[in-house]
């Protein structure tokens, strides 16, 4: 696979590159703040964690990386994503996405993807939303509540290495059709329960007596 030309940005025509390169693989990383995510961890442990599991999926996948930052600002996604980068054995094969983007953007580029690995629960949703297979690495309470209303399992986080997360990335990946299709029975009744939250809300403020 050839990386994108120097000073461009991973965000072009992701078809194409699909079409190139076959299998595109999207990772988004958690921001500063790693310590719910992995308490037995420090950063530059967890960064190495995250480093490996990217080159396996690069060597095993043939995969092309896209880092997606969710948020920015200092120490946030973006340095993060740059820092597991870093010690990747396959740099090459990685790509930080640059600039500012809506979250409608962000969505319409995930249906591009054909696996994701994160961490934040908008980047899960987003790729429930596009039936894209994903692995999540649940840092907070709301992320494993997303992953219990859709049926799924989630990797050890307790005691994580290299090994547990590869393995569990490997079986994903096999299982990805299968993935797809829980997405696709699941995340409908979601997104209808969703749209419940505006009503709930108008129904209290009705109830509601002035003073």
């Amino acid at each position: 696979m050839r990386p994108p030309p120097p000073g461009s940005s991973p965000a072009i025509d992701r078809r194409a590159e699909d079409q190139e390169h076959g299998v595109t693989q999207c990772t988004n990383l958690l921001q500063s703040g790693l310590g719910p995510a992995a308490p037995d961890l420090n950063i530059e442990q967890y960064h190495a964690i995250l480093a490996h599991a990217a080159d396996f999926m690069v060597e095993r996948f043939d995969a092309q990386i896209l880092f997606v930052p969710m948020e920015g600002g200092d120490n946030k996604d973006p340095q993060h994503s740059h820092a597991v980068i870093s010690k990747m054995a396959n740099a090459q094969r990685a790509n930080v996405l640059k600039g500012e983007y809506t979250s409608g953007e962000v969505l319409g580029l995930m249906k591009n993807l054909s696996f994701a690995v994160g961490m934040r629960l908008h980047f899960l949703i987003f790729a429930g939303i596009q039936k894209v297979p994903f692995v999540a690495l649940p840092y907070a309470t709301k992320v494993s509540g997303f992953l219990s209303d859709l049926e799924m399992p989630m990797p050890p986080m307790a005691a994580l290495n290299v090994g547990k997360l590869c393995a569990f990335l490997d079986r994903s990946w096999d299982f990805r059709d299968r993935i797809k299709k829980r997405l696709e029975d699941k995340v409908p009744p979601l997104q209808e329960r969703a749209k419940k939250t505006n009503q709930i809300l108008c129904d209290l403020l009705r109830s509601l007596k002035p003073e």
